[in-house]
């Protein structure tokens, strides 16, 4: 029936896996839950312990898969024709989410569920700016129709066996644009509903900035690629820049990000960081 699948990396998801392994079992459903560690550095986290709850399997990964070749393999592993991926630092928001999911299959070929944060009084300061992103933008287009995130979604197996995750896409951000687009392009359903999970593992300004700039340096190497150009033209992004482009404004942008990435930088480090500052930011990588 139901294959649960969770990529880990330096995160533990001992309680995320308790919360589904105690949802799904009161459903009465054939199951599984797979948990890959992808190599994690972290010696915090282990996920030995879960194997005292009954259908959960987990796996250490010897080196490195990367983001997409990991969650090609636990599909590939899964036994049953229903998948659910889940963020090894998410957290269901209520106890029907497993049973909400059971009850859509059939209307569509794939669903997400959407993300939602805990409130600001919870986070260190330093975890302001992927706060304010998290809430203001990526909760925003989780909303969106035809909007695919990768972090808390259901889908047929022999769907997702077709697509699978890109892993010419290296390091961090963006294969799960190509997923989603590919899935659209191909005839797939995809269905949004309110059934989100809070993401639990926020990071500090630095390390978002620099998760930032190698997912826009992914997407530059995706518009670089006569392959992904066409396809990714539909994204903001890339559609801001070839207006620049065509009005000879990037290139003056590319002249000029040595001085404004560290004024932008020291913005973003702030306790109000100006989502506006970011795109600038995006946008100074792009180009």
């Amino acid at each position: 029936m139901l294959s649960i699948l969770i990529p880990v990396f330096n995160y533990d998801c001992s309680l995320l896996v308790r919360a589904v392994h105690s949802q799904v079992s009161a459903l009465g459903i054939p199951f599984e839950i797979l948990c890959f560690d992808d190599c994690s550095t972290s010696k915090s986290v282990n996920i030995k312990g879960l194997s005292e709850l009954i259908h959960v399997k987990h796996q250490y990964m010897a080196t490195n898969q990367g983001r997409s070749r990991i969650r090609n393999l636990l599909a590939a592993t899964a036994r049953y024709d229903n998948l659910l991926f889940l963020d090894c630092d998410s957290m269901p928001a209520d106890n029907d989410f497993i049973k909400r999911y059971i009850d859509c299959i059939g209307s569509a070929d794939c669903i997400c569920g959407g993300t939602i944060y805990n409130d600001k009084s919870t986070i260190q300061r330093t975890q302001t700016l992927h706060w304010t992103y998290g809430t203001r933008r990526e909760m925003k287009a989780a909303r969106s129709q035809n909007s695919f995130m990768a972090n808390n979604f259901f889908i047929k197996r022999n769907v997702f066996m077709d697509i699978g995750f890109d892993t010419d896409i290296q390091g961090y951000g963006h294969e799960d644009t190509i997923f989603g687009i590919t899935l659209l392009s191909k005839g797939y359903g995809l269905l949004l509903i309110e059934n989100p999970v809070f993401h639990l593992g926020l990071n500090n300004t630095d390390i978002f900035l620099d998760n930032t700039r190698s997912a826009v340096i992914n997407l530059r190497k995706l518009y670089d690629n006569q392959s992904y150009k066409r396809v990714i033209s539909s994204i903001r992004l890339v559609k801001i820049y070839n207006r620049l482009s065509i009005l000879r404004i990037a290139s003056v942008l590319r002249c000029l990000r040595p001085v404004l990435l560290p004024l932008l930088t020291h913005q973003l480090r702030s306790r109000h960081p100006y989502m506006l500052f970011l795109d600038l930011y995006k946008l100074l990588w792009f180009c």
